[in-house]
């Protein structure tokens, strides 16, 4: 669906976590952040606050989705992944996913457009005035 996305932070692909990531699985840093995406997209999908409590959800089932072993532990190490006896949960998903989370974005949007219409009619105006005063005072 058109509506179904996931928030990326322009500065992703230059966190350090990506190339500490890369270095420790000898991949590109853009190939992390593609499997990166591909994790949380799952996590999207699958989870409504970013915990994912069925025991057939492990490390091992995520690192075969994007074939690459040793991939969410990575992502542990690196502050994006916790695993407990209960199952793994995907730190700060609410910053980035679920409904709240795009509601938040959107609306950040739409402010960010508004404003920015706002002052390009601003300083029309007052272009406007400026040189229609000029003109009166000769």
């Amino acid at each position: 669906m058109a509506g179904d996305w996931i928030k990326i932070q322009h500065v992703t692909p230059d966190k350090p976590e990506v190339w500490q990531m890369a270095a420790s699985l000898g991949i590109d840093a853009d190939a992390v952040v593609g499997k990166l995406v591909r994790v949380w997209v799952w996590a999207d999908q699958q989870s409504v606050d970013g915990t994912c409590h069925a025991a057939s959800v492990t490390k091992a089932l995520l690192d075969r989705m994007v074939s690459v072993a040793g991939f969410c532990d990575c992502m542990v190490a690196a502050g994006w992944m916790l695993e407990s006896d209960d199952g793994i949960t995907f730190t700060n998903f609410d910053r980035h996913n679920g409904t709240s989370a795009k509601k938040r974005a959107q609306a950040n949007d739409r402010q960010t457009s508004r404003r920015e219409r706002y002052k390009s009619v601003t300083r029309e105006e007052k272009r406007r005035n400026i040189y229609t005063c000029k003109a009166r005072t000769f």
